[in-house]
């Protein structure tokens, strides 16, 4: 998305507002880089009515309906649970078809499950703290985060979705 890579996340959830204000053919298409641009800006109640709008299914919307739950709640419901299954199940099945031709054409959804997990490992360590847990499970999860990061691809393009995704669990624990 070149608009992405050009302006800030915050220009472009303005520009978008406004297409599809003049233009509401587009919104469908426009508002799957709307919801992105909320959950990147944390902007949870903007990305709550989006997600309740009309809109293109993808990793990225899926992952803000998640993250969008997780900074919402203190718990695990049935929703979170059955996105979060059906995300992982579609990335897995992704990633089996992909990897059979090249281990390139499979990174990208690696990487989707690499986020996963690290959602997954923050909401159960939040969960742990909200139960009266010790920050031992939080420096636990820390170290394991240092150590995978380390692996990834070095290329902003690799570790931009895994470091907003970071900031935002993190945020959402403290």
């Amino acid at each position: 998305m070149t608009l992405k890579l050009t302006v800030s996340v915050e220009s472009m959830l303005t520009h978008i507002r406004g297409v599809i204000a003049s233009n509401n053919v587009w919104a469908k298409k426009l508002n799957q880089y709307a919801i992105e641009a909320a959950w990147c800006l944390g902007k949870w109640d903007d990305a709550e009515l989006l997600l309740a709008s009309p809109h293109i299914e993808s990793f990225e919307t899926s992952l803000g309906s998640l993250l969008t739950s997780n900074s919402k709640t203190d718990q695990i419901d049935d929703a979170y649970t059955e996105t979060y299954e059906r995300v992982q199940a579609t990335i897995s099945n992704a990633l089996a078809s992909e990897s059979a031709e090249s281990y390139h054409k499979g990174y990208g959804s690696m990487l989707q499950l690499h986020v996963l997990q690290e959602l997954e490992e923050a909401h159960q360590v939040k969960l742990e703290l909200i139960g009266g847990a010790s920050l031992q499970s939080l420096k636990a999860m820390l170290g394991i985060w240092n150590t995978r990061i380390r692996i990834v691809q070095d290329s902003y393009k690799s570790k931009e979705m895994i470091h907003n995704v970071r900031r935002h669990l993190l945020h959402t624990i403290a």
